[in-house]
């Protein structure tokens, strides 16, 4: 397992998905970034993973808003 820590704004790309652990509850997303623009614009697809109250709050999100 890899940890990217990344700056920017994206578009949640499918409902969040709550579910427990043996850890604590945890919230998987997929998000969308775009880059550039016309012709040239592209897509960057990342897979996140929220505990806690982070968690908590990005259930809370739905398809197509931007975080």
């Amino acid at each position: 397992m890899s940890t990217l820590i990344a700056v920017g704004t994206g578009r949640i790309g499918k409902e969040p998905e709550t579910r427990q652990t043996d850890y604590g509850t945890v919230t998987d997303a997929r998000l969308a970034f775009d880059h550039g623009f016309g012709e040239r614009k592209t897509t960057t697809w990342a897979r996140v993973s929220a505990w806690g109250k982070l968690g908590e709050l990005l259930a809370k999100l739905e398809k197509g808003n931007r975080v």
